[in-house]
């Protein structure tokens, strides 16, 4: 839901109140064609490819697919949406597909350059646009809160994807250095620590 509210606000903020400062106009639509069109590319791509070669997903698929195209065009404003079909939400089959690890790395990855092309170059242009203006106005002001909602949570996604992945073969969860959830080994925080 915050997806939808992001994108909103950013296509408000692009047709109201960029206009007010040419300069910025141009770069907000950019960032907004070139981040699109990344994310529906790769949304497309990432759910062929578990269509194909992931025999879980296929199962959901077959049966989910209109779902599974309105979430893939919904990918286009943040490929973090394509996290939705395997959520579980609810315990409802809707929810339940299964990516490969090979998915789940796609999907987290697509999500570091969703946040180096989309969410900081935006946060940027709101910063110069609230200094370039003498106040904001109220959808630029929404929309900067927004953006630093959401790269609060993109944040700690990406902290979350990096060290919880699943195993394609056992279905278990691994942590740091690829060992097993239930193992016993001790973590160290330190960077190249055993």
């Amino acid at each position: 839901m915050l997806i939808c509210y992001d994108l909103a606000f950013d296509i408000a903020f692009l047709v109201k109140s960029a206009k007010i400062i040419p300069e910025l106009y141009r770069p907000a639509l950019i960032i907004l064609i070139i981040s699109g069109s990344i994310n529906i590319m790769f949304g497309f791509a990432i759910i062929i490819h578990q269509r194909y070669y992931n025999p879980a997903f296929l199962g959901w698929f077959r049966e989910h697919h209109r779902f599974a195209a309105v979430i893939t065009v919904f990918s286009a404003v943040n490929i973090q949406a394509l996290k939705v079909v395997s959520s579980n939400f609810g315990g409802m089959d809707l929810y339940s597909a299964r990516y490969s690890a090979n998915g789940q790395r796609a999907i987290a990855w697509v999500g570091v350059l969703n946040f180096g092309f989309q969410d900081i170059p935006q946060l940027v242009i709101l910063v110069k646009y609230w200094t370039m203006t003498e106040g904001y106005t109220f959808i630029p002001f929404i929309n900067l809160i927004l953006n630093f909602v959401i790269l609060f949570l993109d944040f700690f996604g990406r902290i979350y994807d990096a060290v919880i992945i699943t195993n394609d073969e056992d279905g278990t969860t691994r942590n740091l250095n690829n060992r097993s959830a239930d193992s016993t080994h001790q973590y160290s925080m330190r960077v190249g620590a055993p």
